[in-house]
C-alpha cells in the first residue's frame, strides 16, 4: 500500500480562513506549479484562468508572490530570514507565514476586465478585492464607497426590506464591514446614504423578478467599480518617502500593470499615482531606496525601503509586459 503524501494548506482570501488541502507530491521538493495545478482542480477553474491566480506567501508584515519554480516548503522554512532582510519587524518570530491563493500581479487589469466570465474566478477575485477595499488599500471617493457598500448589503441581506436594512445598519460592526475605516472618519450620514443606495441597487437587480445569479452579478459589479480604481491589482510594499530636511512620511507603495501608486500609510489617502510612461526609476542600493523621476517636471521622489529591489524588479517586469502588449 502506497504511503500517503504529506499535505499542506493553501488559504483563500475570505474572512473565514478557509483553505484547500494539497498533497506535497514531491515532498519538500514540491514546486509552486505542482500546487498550482492542484488548486486549479480543487477550485474547478478552467485552464484559461491558470494565469489569473498564483500562490503567495504572506505574514503580518510581508507578502511575496512566489515564482513557479519556488519550493513552498523551503520558503516557509526560511521565512524569518526573509522578514529580517525585507522588513523592519523587531520580532520575526511573530511573523507566521502561510500560503495564500491570490491574483497574479502580472495579470493585466484590462485583460481581466475583458476575459473574466467564470463564476468561480469572479468569486475569488471579488474576495480579494473586498479584502483590499475594506482595509483601505483601494482608496476611493464617497460615491464609489456608497455603491460598494450597497452591493455588500445586497450580498448579505438579499432583496431590500426597510426594517431589516435599518436594523443591520444600526450596528457599528456591520457598518465597519462595508465601509473602510478611512471613510467612516468623515462626518457624513453613511447610514442614510447607504440605505437609499441599497434600495436603488436592489430595485435594479430584482427588476425582472428573478433571483438567479444575483450573487455572481453582485460580485462582478463590485469588481467593475474596483477595476476603475488605479491601484486595483497591486502588490503592496512598505516605504518611507524622504522629503525636505530628510523628513520621512510612512507610505504604502502599490505596483500594478498600470504603474506606481503611493498611499499615505496613516490616512490611506492616495498621495501619488503614475503610469509607467510618466516616470523613470532607479534603485539606490547604497540608500536602500527607489528614486522616481517625474518626466513632466523633473521632480525626484525618494522612497526608502528594504524592499527596493523587489519594487524595481516588479516595475521593470510589468513595464516590459505593457510595452509588449502595445506592440
Amino acid at each position: 500500500m502506497d504511503k500517503p503524501y504529506p499535505i499542506i494548506h493553501v488559504y483563500l482570501m475570505d474572512n473565514d480562513n478557509s483553505y484547500k488541502t494539497l498533497n506535497l507530491v514531491s515532498n519538500t521538493s514540491t514546486t509552486v506549479i505542482q500546487l498550482h495545478q492542484q488548486m486549479m482542480k480543487q477550485l474547478n477553474l478552467p485552464k484559461q484562468y491558470e494565469h489569473f491566480f498564483t500562490i503567495w506567501i504572506c505574514s503580518k508584515s510581508l507578502q511575496l508572490q512566489l515564482k513557479r519554480e519556488h519550493l513552498p516548503m523551503q520558503q516557509l522554512r526560511d521565512w524569518s530570514s526573509q522578514v529580517m532582510a525585507l522588513t523592519d519587524s523587531k520580532d520575526p518570530s511573530t511573523e507566521v507565514p502561510r500560503l495564500v491563493w491570490r491574483r497574479d500581479v502580472r495579470l493585466g487589469v484590462n485583460h481581466e476586465l475583458h476575459t473574466l466570465k467564470n463564476p468561480n474566478a469572479i468569486r475569488l477575485l471579488f474576495l480579494e478585492a473586498y479584502h483590499n477595499y475594506i482595509n483601505a488599500y483601494y482608496p476611493c471617493d464617497e460615491v464609489d464607497a456608497l455603491r460598494l457598500a450597497a452591493m455588500l448589503m445586497l450580498l448579505k441581506l438579499g432583496e431590500f426590506e426597510p426594517s431589516r436594512a435599518k436594523h443591520h445598519l444600526s450596528n457599528d460592526v456591520n457598518l465597519q464591514a462595508i465601509v473602510p475605516f478611512t471613510q467612516l472618519r468623515y462626518k457624513t450620514s453613511w447610514v442614510h446614504k447607504i440605505f437609499n443606495q441599497y434600495k436603488k441597487i436592489s430595485a435594479d437587480v430584482f427588476a425582472d423578478g428573478t433571483h438567479a445569479q444575483q450573487e455572481q452579478v453582485m460580485h462582478y459589479n463590485f469588481l467593475l467599480i474596483c477595476w476603475n480604481l488605479t491601484v486595483y491589482g497591486s502588490a503592496f510594499f512598505d516605504a518611507l518617502q524622504i522629503g525636505k530636511n530628510n523628513k520621512s512620511t510612512a507610505m504604502i507603495i502599490g505596483i500594478n500593470d498600470l504603474g506606481l501608486h503611493a498611499i499615505l500609510r496613516d490616512t490611506k489617502q492616495m498621495q501619488h499615482s503614475f503610469k509607467f510612461d510618466q516616470i523613470e526609476w532607479v534603485q539606490k542600493k547604497e540608500e536602500s531606496a527607489v528614486e522616481v523621476k517625474i518626466k513632466s517636471n523633473g521632480r525626484l521622489l525618494l522612497f526608502r525601503t528594504k524592499q527596493a529591489s523587489l519594487i524595481c524588479s516588479l516595475m521593470k517586469r510589468l513595464s516590459d509586459i505593457n510595452i509588449a502588449r502595445a506592440k
